[in-house]
């Protein structure tokens, strides 16, 4: 435990913010270290107006591919009914645009972060660290 408080101690004073419990999108991260990235503030609130397991669709890797309906539900994996869910929730949050034939998600084009480190820690059944280091990887 020491050795994560001296850790976060070091952080602050490298303009690292600091947040607990951060839903990753594939799990809960006990501590997140952050660094933004300059003129990142609308990057961040369109990653912040999504879920996390939809904001990587807002990446140019793959939000830049999606232009219509059944691309995303092939990128999904999902059925029609669900990819509509998912183009209504990114519709509302502002990050995408449907129209007949068409469909646009408005990428990130500027990540909000230099740099993030994810910190898992156990008390005990500490092999789980390792597979919840890996996955998040």
């Amino acid at each position: 435990m020491r050795a994560i408080v001296a850790c976060t101690r070091r952080a602050r004073r490298n303009e690292y913010r600091i947040e607990l419990e951060v839903d990753a999108g594939v799990g809960v991260a006990d501590l997140v270290l952050t660094k933004r990235a300059p003129r990142s503030t609308e990057a961040l609130r369109a990653l912040g107006s999504v879920t996390p397991r939809l904001a990587v669709l807002l990446s140019r890797e793959i939000g830049d591919t999606i232009k219509s309906r059944q691309a995303l539900a092939a990128s999904l994996g999902a059925s029609e009914a669900a990819t509509q869910r998912v183009i209504t929730r990114l519709s509302s949050a502002g990050v995408a645009n449907q129209s007949r034939n068409s469909l646009d998600i408005f990428t990130v084009k500027t990540l909000p972060f230099e740099r993030l480190i994810a910190v898992e820690a156990k008390i005990s059944d500490w092999q789980r660290v390792l597979v919840q280091a890996y996955r998040n990887l």
